[in-house]
This record gives structure tokens, C-alpha cells and sequence, in this order.
């Protein structure tokens, strides 16, 4: 219940989960069982609040224990938790491991840097670009050839400036070589502002109630019913 890229059995809250059964809790584990509070695990087995591990059993943050230990420790450790209300439930946003905005979780439920702030949840604020002076750059889109074949290989030593988030980029011979062979023009916007912008064309992970008009059945689409 409540998992996202499982495959496996018998288990709650998981994130990315390969060949695993009786999991908590944990994301990025493969081939491994009763892990709680883990992340990046594989092969492991009896493992509670453990990061990074292989081919280990019976570890409490990262320190190995024996049987015995280890359920009289992992008992004490969640009787802590229940009490402070802690137990049960995935891992909170204020232990992410990447900054907010970098994540896919920006695309489904986009947040301001103040609205991370006050909710504890990892952010960073973006270094300015220090584009090397020799650099010469070109403002999109005046400035970029609409048409690929009279661009030149002068474009890989050259930054394009983004006509919406006016952050610069560059391009590389792989991708002028690829735009070229299909007789595409060049891009004018920043690669990360590209992606946030199909992400608003993709089915976002919500289900809306939707009455078949055929049967008359009332069943859940994608479709937003404003679509």
C-alpha cells in the first residue's frame, strides 16, 4: 500500500523498491526484506534506519548487532518513536535528499523557497551564472537562426540566454549534430525550463471522479474534467 516503482510483496510506504518483500518506510532498496527507514540498500535484511548498505543483516543505523540485539534495540527505538508521534509513517520532507526544488516533487507540488522554509524542507538558493567573459552570447530569440542550416559550428563556443527564465546555456556537438540530422531549429530556452514545461502537458498523478456516458458507471480518469 502507498508505493511507488514496487516490485515486491507485503509492503507500505516505499519509494523505488526492486525484488523486495515486508518493507517500511524506505526508497531505492533492491533485493532485500523487513528493511524499515532505509534508503539505497541491496541485498539486506533486518535493517532499521540504515543508508548505503549491501549484503548486510541485522544492522541499526549502520552498525551491526546481533539477533537478539537487534529486536530488543529496534522495539526500544519505536516504542521512542510512537511516542513523539514519529512511527509510522514515510520519513518527512525535512530529511529529503535533495533540495526541494531539484526534485520531481517541485513538478507535482511546486513550493516557494518561503514555503520550504517554514515547512523544514531542503532548499538552496541558486548561484547567479558566471558566464566566462571570452564567452560570446546570444539573447533568444532574436538572436538565434531559426533555421539549422545556417547555423554554424561557432554555436559551441557561444551561450544562449533563455527567452524566459534568462538563464544562460550552451550546446553541445552531440545535440547540433542530432538538430541537423532531423532539421531541427535550435532551442531557445533553458533545458530545465523545456522539461518544466512538458511537465504541465503530462497526466499529473491525480484521479478525477468521471461518469462513463456509454455505461453510466461512476469510475476515475486522468482527464481533468476542465480538459
Amino acid at each position: 500500500m502507498d508505493c511507488l516503482n514496487l516490485v515486491g510483496e507485503s509492503s507500505y510506504e516505499i519509494g523505488a523498491c526492486l525484488r523486495g518483500s515486508n518493507n517500511k518506510f524506505s526508497v531505492y532498496i533492491r533485493n532485500s526484506s523487513f528493511l524499515e527507514y532505509c534508503s539505497e540498500c541491496y541485498d539486506c535484511h533486518y535493517c532499521f534506519g540504515c543508508v548505503g548498505l549491501k549484503n548486510k543483516k541485522f544492522h541499526i543505523f549502520n552498525c551491526s548487532y546481533s539477533d537478539s540485539e537487534y529486536w530488543q534495540i529496534v522495539d526500544q527505538i519505536k516504542f521512542k518513536m510512537l511516542a513523539e508521534g514519529e512511527y509510522g509513517e514515510f520519513s518527512p520532507l525535512s530529511l529529503g535528499l535533495v533540495p526541494y526544488q531539484s526534485s520531481l516533487a517541485q513538478a507535482y507540488f511546486p513550493l516557494t523557497e518561503n514555503e520550504a522554509v517554514k515547512m523544514s524542507i531542503p532548499w538552496y538558493a541558486e548561484a547567479e551564472s558566471n558566464i566566462p567573459k571570452d564567452i560570446p552570447l546570444l539573447n533568444a530569440p532574436e538572436e538565434v537562426p531559426v533555421d539549422i542550416k545556417k547555423v554554424g559550428d561557432d554555436i559551441l563556443d557561444r551561450a544562449v540566454i533563455c527567452e524566459i527564465s534568462k538563464k544562460p546555456f550552451r550546446i553541445i556537438r552531440m545535440e547540433l549534430e542530432f538538430y541537423r540530422k532531423m532539421n531541427l531549429p535550435l532551442p531557445t530556452k533553458h533545458p530545465w525550463q523545456r522539461i518544466q514545461e512538458r511537465f504541465k502537458s503530462e497526466r499529473q498523478p491525480w484521479l478525477y471522479s468521471f461518469k462513463c456516458p456509454k455505461c453510466g458507471e461512476q469510475t476515475h480518469t486522468v482527464y481533468s474534467p476542465e480538459q
